[in-house]
């Protein structure tokens, strides 16, 4: 499920993802506010509880659910139609991008896009083979 939650964290639209599941002591509240370049976390909070919220880093949500005896079948149900969601809407802007833009311009920038996704995957891969003891610091993000 970690590759969910990854993507989340590179693709996430909406400003909020909010998912409230059964956990081990009542109800659990997990939240995600998307902030540009940067993991600011997700708020994890018992809705009965008075226990204070936790921030908890994308790549150690899944373990901090497991510890709250959260529900983690209806946790990737919840994640997998809130995904759903955000796919729904991003086939809408392209469908209003293309009928703004206009078909042609919006495939021509699409294909910009892809091209410069192979020229830098190249860049990478040249880095990569001439200095292969050195770790790559950038990533790329398709």
């Amino acid at each position: 499920m970690q590759h969910l939650l990854d993507f989340v964290q590179e693709h996430m639209i909406s400003d909020t993802l909010r998912i409230v599941v059964a956990g081990a002591t009542g109800e659990v509240e997990v939240l995600r506010r998307r902030a540009p370049d940067t993991d600011n976390g997700w708020l994890v909070r018992g809705i009965a509880s008075s226990a204070a919220v936790q921030r908890v880093p994308h790549t150690r949500l899944l373990e901090t659910l497991q510890a709250a005896g959260v529900d983690m079948c209806a946790f990737q149900s919840e994640l997998h139609a809130w995904l759903a969601t955000q796919v729904t809407f991003a086939e809408l802007v392209l469908r209003n991008a293309a009928q703004l833009l206009g078909a042609p311009q919006l495939r021509g920038a699409q294909a910009a896009r892809r091209e410069l996704h192979a020229l830098l995957w190249l860049a990478l891969q040249e880095l990569e083979d001439s200095e292969p003891a050195r770790t790559a610091h950038l990533t790329l993000v398709t």
